[in-house]
């Protein structure tokens, strides 16, 4: 049983997926970050967060509407006896939500430079992971993972029924539908293509459930799903990090009430009350990936504005008062 799509092909083989890439992976992959107190512990944890497909930015993202189940609907009705809208709520969100909590996406990306995604996830104050593609995903193979660029088109439905099968678990028969929730996890509207996505799934037990936008639940239910989250920050090996590249506006007024310029290469910057993540990121970034830190910044190469890693950045000395460093033009 086989889905077969431009970027891949996926194969269920026994129980298990099956990943066929038409094209390699880069060898570099990058995630973007703000400066925040969950993205700081995760980095010194040397964890990274496997998102719910429920919390994805786009809502076709593991939806069912990617499914179409009148075939499915029209036999379980048949054979159950059961009111077709109560199967319908039962396979678009009740069953999402059961399998969904054993599910984590990582959403990962060709480019460091990718002029939409500075601002929009780190607001030009954040960072950038540069992770080498082979090292990270042999940091992950202990857990079960496959891996795969996203499929950039025109959306369309696949029948439910030509992708699943049945089988017995614990005396009772269910549906092994692996295939169509991984196909609405592996295809974008092509609006996204910008974002050159590569997509880690990872199945594991117990990653933490969360319910399905339009099932509304009470406020101690809600308060608990997002406590659980914490169960999908997986570790990695440290190791596999090649670089930590600063946003073009990371020592910002926003950040810092004063700066001294000591020499051509180094300055002082003074921090503003209220940074104590700011202070624990670049503590960490002393101390751990002090000659692996970068900058972005815009430069002018034959008449066109671009992006590309200008400076080397280094911490010379940090206080809670301020962090000096020496920044150096990479050319």
């Amino acid at each position: 049983m086989q889905l077969k799509l431009k970027e891949k092909d996926i194969s269920l083989i026994g129980k298990d997926l099956v990943v066929d890439l038409h094209r390699e992976i880069p060898v570099n992959l990058y995630k973007y970050f703000s400066i925040s107190s969950y993205s700081i512990d995760n980095l010194i944890e040397n964890k990274i967060h496997f998102s719910h497909p429920f919390k994805l930015n786009d809502i076709m993202e593991g939806s069912s509407q990617l499914w179409d189940l009148n075939d499915f609907i029209e036999q379980y009705v048949s054979e159950s006896s059961r009111p077709y809208l109560d199967v319908l709520t039962l396979v678009t969100q009740h069953f999402p939500e059961e399998v969904y909590q054993h599910r984590g996406v990582l959403c990962l990306t060709e480019d460091f430079n990718n002029n939409l995604f500075w601002p929009h996830y780190t607001s030009e104050l954040g960072f950038c992971i540069e992770f080498n593609s082979t090292d990270f995903l042999k940091s992950l193979e202990l857990e079960k993972i496959i891996c795969f660029p996203m499929d950039y088109e025109i959306l369309q439905t696949i029948n439910f029924n030509d992708y699943i099968f049945r089988e017995e678990l614990s005396g009772k028969v269910g549906v092994n539908a692996q295939l169509p929730l991984t196909y609405a996890l592996a295809v974008k509207d092509k609006i996204w293509a910008y974002e050159k996505e590569w997509r880690i799934i990872l199945t594991k037990e117990d990653l933490g459930k969360i319910s399905h936008p339009l099932h509304i639940i009470n406020q101690e239910q809600y308060l608990a799903e997002l406590k659980g989250l914490v169960n999908r920050n997986i570790p990695y090996d440290r190791q596999c990090i090649n670089r930590i590249i600063l946003s073009t506006l990371f020592f910002s007024n926003s950040r810092f009430a004063n700066k001294i310029k000591v020499n051509n290469c180094t300055t002082e910057y003074y921090f503003r009350e209220g940074n104590k993540d700011l202070f624990q990121f670049l503590l960490e970034l002393q101390q751990n990936y002090n000659d692996k830190v970068f900058q972005i910044d815009r430069d002018i190469i034959e008449g066109e504005i671009v992006s590309k890693i200008n400076y080397r950045i280094k911490i010379i000395y940090l206080s809670e008062k301020y962090v000096s460093i020496e920044s150096e033009k990479l050319f």
